[in-house]
């Protein structure tokens, strides 16, 4: 993502960060504020605020492709039994926020969540040039090599 515009940091929707899942930006616009804010105040606007975004919103922005490609792949009935778990749970906001966490087998399910065909795109997405926040998502931000660790797979 574009992080960085000149002297500015961008941070939000305006950097890209926004959810693949539900298309929600204003968790992300809060937190890559804040960390913006931070990098400022450490006198590091550009090392320590992209290192912050790719530690803190990168498994949440990588957990959203997963979850989206699932909630695709099973469409009305994926809805479905989406909306039924959060209903029957005692504390919707707590379901969703373990729903979001990157698990074992987000990490291993990204190259597929990744591996969106032509014919699953949207007729404007898909190009190289694609801006769309999948496409972005994808292209750029979730498609380091070195994003899994050991410690995020156990």
């Amino acid at each position: 993502p574009e992080l960085r515009r000149k002297n500015f940091l961008l941070a939000g929707e305006a950097a890209g960060l926004q959810d693949p899942l539900f298309g929600f930006g204003m968790r992300h616009a809060l937190l890559s504020g804040h960390l913006a804010g931070q990098a400022w105040l450490a006198n590091d606007p550009g090392g320590a605020y992209e290192a912050a975004v790719r530690a803190r919103l990168l498994p949440l922005i990588q957990a959203g492709m997963v979850n989206r490609r699932i909630y695709e792949k099973f469409g009305d009935r994926g809805w479905k039994v989406l909306l039924k778990r959060m209903n029957a749970a005692a504390d919707g906001r707590a379901w969703l926020h373990r729903h979001y966490q990157r698990r074992w087998w987000t990490t291993l399910a990204l190259p597929w969540a990744r591996q969106r065909k032509q014919r699953d795109l949207a007729s404007d997405c898909g190009d190289e040039g694609c801006t769309c926040t999948w496409c972005r998502c994808a292209r750029e931000l979730c498609s380091e090599p070195a994003v899994a660790s050991r410690r995020d797979i156990t």
